[in-house]
């Protein structure tokens, strides 16, 4: 398995806690409000799948999330993913914590992307308070060694996660 991520519960505990933070934050409901757009995430070693759900009309303002098992892979056909970015999962968590450029990482192969992924990356200077949620959601569930040093920082230290 991955250095953060020792099997796919890890990985799929970590980021549902950290999405249903995220699906709750002010900054990015606001972001993703009307965005009417499906990401699918694949992630390899662990194996997981996980469908962002982007201001979706039909399921209501914000971030909506979905699961799939790489074994039972589309558990949802409700709509088709407008993108699809399949990565290592600790290059993901890299990501999540600020330390990568989605842009970059198209590039340099460390993401594989298909369908309208430019119109996924013109979110991306949007969502960056997500990188705090993302920091903040590793200390509470106890995992502060998967936080790297330079991002020890955004651990919030009043609490209140607040809406900059």
């Amino acid at each position: 398995m991955g250095i953060y991520f020792q099997n796919e519960d890890d990985l799929y505990r970590t980021l549902t806690n950290f999405l249903a933070v995220a699906a709750s934050h002010p900054v990015i409901v606001r972001t993703v409000s009307g965005a009417d757009m499906v990401l699918r995430f694949g992630y390899t070693n662990p194996d997981a799948w996980i469908t962002l759900h982007l201001g979706d009309p039909e399921l209501g303002d914000g971030l909506c999330l979905s699961l799939q098992s790489a074994d039972n892979l589309p558990i949802e056909q409700h709509k088709t993913p407008h993108a699809t970015l399949i990565q290592e999962a600790d290059f993901a968590h890299r990501f999540w914590c600020g330390l990568e450029s989605p842009g970059r990482a198209i590039v340099e192969g460390h993401v594989k992307a298909s369908g309208n992924y430019l119109r996924a990356l013109a979110l991306y200077p949007l969502i960056t308070p997500i990188f705090k949620v993302y920091v903040q959601t590793l200390h509470d569930l106890g995992l502060d060694h998967l936080i790297p040093d330079e991002k020890v920082d955004l651990i919030a230290s009043d609490q209140s996660m607040e809406a900059s």
